[in-house]
């Protein structure tokens, strides 16, 4: 049986198509509610959660919405009739790169490939959870997404960004992209290299206290990951 399952956020026109699509294909749906999940724990270390008869699940992912992820992963084993020991110790060891990754803890760097409307208002959500202050924000972006979008939720965090052109020939150059936040009164200092991008970002991390968040896109993660973690 084909088991199809969608997400308690999805709204009911999306609900009611997929139902259609299921009831053509005999298959039966389910659905998850992560309104019942409680969170007794979330911090930078991982949360710990209860989602009916599962306590204490744990998982190291960080973001506000990879609770709502848990779930849905705990209905689908469920229904395949995994153990639940099992689940929880999945659960507990799952990571996914590039989204709200913790990449240090001196000073604290989180990378983010949000890079559309969505995600980049989940990366945001997901940084006033765990942060009240500020931060230094590394960003790249390619010149066919929402930019002026991303910027201005970028914007609503950012203390300084620091803009350079991901490798890949669809990037916005850094001039322009730095134009956006000059224009909603954040400072923005341009790099030519992602070397460049991580050395002024950490100088600044420990010179004013505060995080460096790198978002806007996935073509960045692979060099900047790694000069930010040398």
């Amino acid at each position: 049986i084909l088991i199809g399952l969608v997400g308690s956020e999805m709204c009911i026109r999306d609900r009611d198509k997929i139902k259609r699509e299921a009831i053509k294909k005999c298959a039966s749906l389910e659905y998850e509610d992560a309104e019942k999940a409680v969170v007794c724990k979330q911090t930078l270390e991982g949360t710990v959660f209860d989602y009916n008869d599962f306590k204490d699940v744990h998982i190291k992912m960080l973001g506000s919405y990879q609770v709502h992820n848990a779930c849905l992963a705990i209905e689908a084993a469920e229904l395949l009739n995994v153990d639940r020991a099992a689940i929880k110790k999945g659960l507990s060891q799952a990571s996914w790169p590039a989204r709200f990754e913790l990449l240090s803890t001196e000073p604290t760097i989180i990378y983010d490939g949000g890079h559309n409307r969505q995600g980049i208002s989940a990366c945001i959500e997901s940084y006033n959870k765990y942060f009240n202050k500020k931060a230094i924000v590394i960003s790249g972006v390619m010149q066919d997404k929402e930019t002026d979008v991303i910027a201005c939720r970028i914007s609503e965090i950012a203390h300084v960004v620091i803009a350079l052109a991901p490798d890949n020939p669809r990037a916005l150059a850094p001039g322009e992209y730095a134009k956006m936040f000059e224009q909603r009164g954040i400072e923005c200092i341009i790099a030519q290299s992602e070397k460049e991008a991580a050395k002024i970002a950490i100088e600044l991390a420990n010179k004013l206290e505060l995080p460096v968040l790198c978002t806007g896109s996935l073509y960045a993660y692979e060099k900047l990951s790694r000069e930010l973690k040398k």
